[in-house]
């Protein structure tokens, strides 16, 4: 008996935060489905600014990745421009 309870106890311990996870990401799913049953315009309005804050943070992303390729460019024209002046290339 104390070994079934014991085995009880760990697995809700362990299950407990996934459930309780589940249940709010189903509970938020619900709720954004009764604002669009309800309210359309303001469930459209929500969508557009979250296709927009997406969209900024991926241009974002892209811009750092650009800026990061360039400086690495400029970095190595520096090496070979000094590796032309030492005579090495």
């Amino acid at each position: 008996m104390d070994a079934c309870f014991g085995f009880v106890i760990l697995v809700l311990k362990n299950s407990t935060p996934s459930l309780i996870k589940s249940y709010l990401s189903y509970c938020e799913k619900e709720k954004e489905a009764e604002l669009q049953r309800q309210n359309p315009e303001l469930w459209a309005q929500r969508e557009m600014l979250k296709l927009q804050k997406e969209r900024l943070a991926a241009e974002k992303q892209l811009a750092e990745e650009r800026a990061r390729q360039e400086e690495r460019r400029q970095n190595a024209g520096a090496v070979a421009g000094l590796g032309r002046f030492m005579g090495w290339w």
